[in-house]
Order: C-alpha cells, then sequence, then structure tokens
C-alpha cells in the first residue's frame, strides 16, 4: 500500500517541478519575486536564479516533510506521541500504525507542494500584466491552512478511538 503512497508523491513532486521549470521559461528576465499587501512588487531578482532558489526552495520543504514521515520506522516510540500509544505502538498493530502515519505525512507533505507551486504560478500570472500585479494570497493560504488541518485533525481523530468504539478520555 505504502508502495503507491511514495510512487504518488514522487509522481507529483516530478509534475510540479517540469510545470515549475516549464513555466518560469515564460518570466521575463527580472522576475518580480515578492511582492507587498496589494499585489505590487517589491523585489525582483534573475529568472535563472529565481528558478533555482524556487526549486530548492520547494523540493527542500516538502522533501523534509515527507523524509520526517518516512524515518517514524527508526525514530524511538518515546517520539511518537499518539492517543492510546501502547496500543497503536504494539506488537500487533505497529506496522499498520506507521504506514498510517507515512500516510498522513504523505498527504501534507503533498497538500504542501502543491500550495508552493500554487503560489509560483501565480508568480507567472502576475506577469502576463504590466506592470507585474499579484493576486492576493489569502484565498490559497486558507485553503492550504484548511486542508492541512483537516488532515491533521483526521489523523488525531484516527488514532483517538481504539478498536472497539473505546474513546479516547
Amino acid at each position: 500500500m505504502m508502495y503507491w503512497g511514495w510512487s504518488g508523491f514522487a509522481l507529483l513532486m516530478v509534475l510540479i517541478n517540469v510545470d515549475v521549470w516549464q513555466s518560469a521559461q515564460s518570466l521575463p528576465a527580472q522576475v518580480a519575486s515578492k511582492f507587498d499587501f496589494n499585489g505590487v512588487p517589491v523585489s525582483f531578482m534573475a529568472r535563472e536564479s529565481y528558478i533555482v532558489v524556487w526549486q530548492c526552495v520547494l523540493n527542500g520543504v516538502t522533501l523534509v516533510s515527507a523524509g520526517a514521515f518516512a524515518l517514524i520506522r527508526v525514530i524511538p516510540d518515546d517520539l511518537i506521541n499518539l492517543p492510546h500509544k501502547e496500543h497503536w505502538l504494539g506488537a500487533a498493530e505497529r506496522g499498520a500504525t506507521l504506514n498510517r502515519l507515512q500516510r498522513y505525512g504523505l498527504a501534507i507533505s503533498a497538500l504542501t507542494a502543491l500550495f508552493m507551486w500554487w503560489i509560483h504560478r501565480g508568480i507567472v500570472t502576475a506577469h502576463a500584466s504590466s506592470p507585474p500585479v499579484a493576486e492576493p494570497i489569502w484565498i490559497g493560504l486558507a485553503t492550504y491552512l484548511v486542508l492541512l488541518f483537516a488532515v491533521l485533525g483526521m489523523m488525531v481523530a484516527s488514532f483517538s478511538r481504539l478498536p472497539g468504539g473505546n474513546k479516547s478520555k
């Protein structure tokens, strides 16, 4: 089961990186890379630098996030904080629990990658006008945060109830 999760995440990252690379080629030599509250550019950088920096940040943040959840199998149990930890990390449930935690981690990492891709696409779209004007980031940020907290809430809820219907205190 985890094979498809990691494969899907890898495919998502490849597609996002290809799109960032290709769409960034349409940007001007000097890219407006930072915008103020009103969408007015306040900082510029060379297109080549923008591409390198953006792909390093995009991949660095999402791969550190995914990597942290990949390491869940080798870190000590003391560092794993779960409701009913004794049950979920017991011999009978351990493998399934770690797989589930990794799936949640991949979902969080994928959401983060998609949000960062959305920001990049906003920068590309901003350069369609002259001078560049960015759309407000608040809608995308709010959507990302709602989805992030939904995934976190589902993760906590899934471990708060023991099989057989016993709830956490």
